[in-house]
């Protein structure tokens, strides 16, 4: 179809339909550039990043403002995701480093404007393609320090590296197997996906390595079967209760084993302890802080403090440079911790909101795009048990978890406005035929 003229307030662009079938929206091309640039600039925080981040947030919020119609009804249906930033700004008045604890309020508010301005503006398969593109740059950039993946890897921590070559991993893959993307962006994909994979594996992270093999495995099965199932009634459902049933047959047989050592086997390969490199020696003193000041925590950035002698001392146990920014490697009790149990409650509302509208999009489109943002939402909830990504600012996956859920208020916005023009063009075909007819 066409580009068409989509009417928003005073602000009138041309659109075309979305490679994902979503609807009458999308950006240009070299806001699609951008937002890639945003994307790799949020892989992971470097040295002198500020030269492209601060420009490209105030971009986003200037673009916010410009596109406000969209925005600002997105924004109202997306509230949840601004009450622990309000909280942590509120928290300056408890916390132990006030300063700070407004100013990460203040960025953590941001992250969820940008969130919703990429969910309003960009089509679903414009996000995936440029943070395709993000990834295309980075795999290049770091594939000469390969040898040094299993170690600390290229940004001194593996772990992180290991996670971010699943995204790109599943964002490769979203754009090959799409089959509505442009031929040669889907064919320069191809070879990124095993590349991904390969590096995770010398990066020797139990969690990624997982995470990437069920996401290969889930994607495969969406992009070679699931839309052939469809031909047939009620497949996916009985497909999808079939592989319920075997996992829980596969749970209950593990479980009921006597003296079962596969996990800790499992951990042995890949060098790992049943401590998770020293996890839980961090949940157990977040418990111990927790008791202390359990209803509103520390305040915002009020514990991983150079001059809090408790902090210290995990820093030095954890073989962490004294005055380093740590985490208890838990988004919720890193939450519970500075924001106490009111932060935790709202936490959870949005965690359950953001994977709720998430899956309910997917079981209504079931397609390529919607897979992508369900399984990096899966990675995010499930890491978020052992990683501290929802407390955190401008962080990629982060507002990619806010993004699929986002995106999903959005889709339903573009879907009514492509049933309006669709009816606007077939009054205006039946007008212009009787006008014929009269003449």
């Amino acid at each position: 179809m066409s580009p068409v003229q989509v009417m928003q307030g005073n602000n009138v662009h041309s659109v075309s339909r979305s490679g994902s079938d979503e609807g009458f929206y999308g950006a240009r091309w070299w806001e699609q550039v951008l937002l890639a640039l945003w994307f790799y600039t949020t892989f992971i925080s470097r040295p002198g990043d500020w030269i492209f981040l601060y420009p490209l947030a105030l971009y986003f919020v200037g673009s916010f403002v410009y596109y406000h119609h969209r925005m600002v009804p997105l924004a109202l249906r997306s509230i949840l995701i601004f009450l622990l930033p309000i909280l942590a700004m509120l928290s300056w008045g408890w916390s132990a480093a006030p300063a700070d604890a407004m100013r990460f309020g203040i960025m953590w508010a941001l992250t969820g404007v940008i969130a919703i301005y990429i969910a309003g503006r960009f089509a679903p398969h414009e996000i995936i393609r440029a943070l395709f593109f993000a990834g295309l740059v980075t795999v290049i950039l770091v594939s000469p320090e390969m040898t040094h993946f299993g170690r600390n890897g290229p940004w001194q921590e593996k772990n992180i590296f290991a996670v971010r070559m699943v995204v790109i991993l599943v964002a490769a893959m979203g754009v090959a197997f799409n089959r509505r993307e442009m031929l040669g962006l889907r064919l320069l994909a191809v070879p990124l996906i095993p590349t991904c994979y390969l590096f995770i594996i010398i990066a020797q992270s139990a969690t990624s390595l997982i995470f990437g093999t069920a996401a290969i495995l889930a994607m495969g099965t969406v992009w070679i079967f699931w839309s052939r199932f469809a031909s047939v009634p009620h497949l996916r459902s009985f497909f999808l209760i079939v592989l319920g049933c075997l996992a829980l047959a596969a749970f209950f047989f593990v479980a009921n084993m006597t003296q079962n050592t596969m996990y800790e086997d499992f951990l042995a390969s890949l060098g790992k302890d049943s401590t998770l490199t020293g996890r839980t020696m961090l949940w157990d003193a977040a418990d111990r802080i927790v008791e202390e000041k359990p209803l509103f925590g520390v305040g915002a950035e009020g514990f991983w403090l150079w001059r809090h002698g408790e902090a210290q001392t995990l820093l030095e146990l954890s073989y962490k440079e004294p005055g380093t920014r740590f985490s208890f490697h838990n988004s919720y009790l890193e939450v519970q911790v500075h924001l106490g149990l009111v932060g935790l409650a709202m936490l959870y509302a949005v965690v359950a909101w953001c994977l709720g509208r998430t899956i309910l999009t997917w079981l209504r489109t079931q397609s390529i795009v919607r897979s992508f943002f369900l399984l990096i939402s899966a990675i995010v909830f499930i890491s978020t048990f052992t990683e501290s990504w929802l407390y955190s600012v401008f962080d990629i996956l982060v507002t990619i978890f806010y993004v699929s859920a986002i995106s999903s208020i959005m889709r339903g916005f573009s879907m009514n406005e492509t049933e309006k023009l669709d009816a606007e063009e077939h009054e205006a075909g039946l007008a212009d035929g009787a006008y014929g007819m009269a003449e």
